[in-house]
């Protein structure tokens, strides 16, 4: 039975060979090599063309342009492929890895010419997108080098679907910087939010030891003792609680915050002035160290609690929280938000852990 099984797959194996021709596989070799080049190309290409003759609208025009171009070639690679009883000529093949070697190269001029002057976070989320999309168009080609036109061609449609899957990701790219911080931003909350969530079922999971999350309505008032509890290990003690309710008061206050400040950026309108462009960068990019500090946290507070790691962890939090008040409010674009931003910022002061 064994032996039948390795000659079926050794069949199997020589049938892939014997469809995929030496020539016809050197040439998808050649084309995966120059995507490897220009992922590379891509990824160093740290600070763009500062030259670069386009205007922002010219260059998102021209992207969608290359990216549909690189999906529609590699659709008809992959359509050359379907077919087991007629296997794709040299000439066939050479013709259209042209095509997805001049989309490709195209694609990546255009992603070059992207400026950080527009923005650091628009420019990566720009860089990210092209080299994911090459990715998924490398390892699609891998997948045509293996396996060539196999009757069982799931692989195939499946690496096609992954390059469709990239390429409509361009429908959804921020075209400037306040779009890209805000995606961000946006999806910083979220995180905050279900920490949030965790937070009150941790709760929950301890009412037994007189904690209710009534007890902690917003995370700004002290947590209810129960003295006639008898302390448990697996609970939070009395002493537990003293460290736990100014703990969860930094984690309510981070959600809280991040929600004014996306809501404080949807409302400004100086979106393409130097100065608010950088503002924008430094501020996503504190923005973005809340989530992590808040994961942090959060996993100490689970009984028994480590009150020195539940303190530094508290303290690092606190120290964030306190910065992007004070770059928020020296950059000068939130009037709006100045008594608010005061007021958490005396909150986030009196906390002490």
């Amino acid at each position: 039975m064994a032996k039948r099984v390795v000659k079926a797959r050794e069949k199997e194996m020589h049938h892939s060979a014997v469809l995929l021709s030496s020539e016809v596989r050197e040439r998808l070799e050649t084309v995966s090599e120059n995507v490897s080049l220009v992922i590379k190309q891509i990824k160093n290409n740290s600070k763009g063309f500062a030259h670069a003759a386009l205007s922002l609208g010219e260059f998102h025009s021209n992207l969608r342009s290359n990216v549909s171009s690189l999906s529609d070639a590699c659709t008809k690679l992959s359509m050359l492929f379907s077919s087991p009883q007629t296997p794709p000529s040299l000439n066939e093949t050479g013709i259209i890895c042209l095509m997805v070697e001049n989309a490709t190269l195209c694609l990546t001029s255009t992603c070059c010419q992207c400026k950080v002057e527009w923005g650091k976070c628009h420019y990566n989320d720009v860089q990210r997108l092209v080299v994911d999309i090459l990715e998924g168009v490398s390892s699609f080609i891998e997948i045509l080098m293996r396996d060539g036109c196999k009757s069982d061609c799931q692989k195939r449609l499946q690496g096609t679907g992954s390059v469709w899957e990239h390429c409509d990701r361009i429908l959804k790219l921020p075209t400037d910087n306040k779009s890209s911080v805000l995606r961000h931003c946006f999806a910083q909350l979220q995180l905050l939010r279900d920490a949030d969530n965790e937070i009150e079922e941790l709760v929950e999971a301890n009412g037994s030891s007189g904690i209710t999350t009534d007890d902690i309505g917003m995370g700004l008032e002290e947590l209810s003792i129960n003295d006639d509890d008898e302390e448990n290990p697996d609970q939070w003690s009395e002493a537990d609680k003293a460290i736990v309710t100014p703990s969860i008061e930094l984690i309510k206050l981070s959600s809280v915050l991040t929600d004014k400040i996306c809501h404080g950026i949807l409302q400004q309108n100086d979106t393409l002035e130097c100065c608010y462009i950088e503002h924008l960068d430094i501020l996503i990019d504190l923005v973005e160290l809340l989530s992590p500090l808040v994961d942090d946290l959060a996993s100490n507070l689970e009984a028994p609690i480590d009150h020195q790691s539940l303190e530094d962890d508290g303290k690092s939090l606190q120290r964030v929280l306190l910065k992007i008040i004070i770059h928020t409010k020296s950059c000068g674009f939130y009037k709006q938000m100045t008594d608010v931003l005061k007021e958490y910022e005396a909150k986030i002061n009196s906390i002490n852990l």
